[in-house]
């Protein structure tokens, strides 16, 4: 997922070493993505990413 986000654009991401998995194994810190699955225009198709 990381390295399709970053071909999309988003560069402040980097790919888990060991994937989610893992990740989840050591208790780091995960949240939810919730998304959206209504129909947009294609004016607004282009995503808007925001890094907290």
């Amino acid at each position: 997922m990381a390295l399709r986000l970053k071909r999309n654009g988003v560069t402040r991401i980097r790919p888990l070493q060991g994937g989610l998995s893992l990740w989840v194994t050591r208790a780091f810190a995960i949240e939810e993505l919730k998304v959206s699955t209504r129909a947009v225009s294609p004016e607004s198709a282009t995503p808007k990413v925001q890094i907290q």
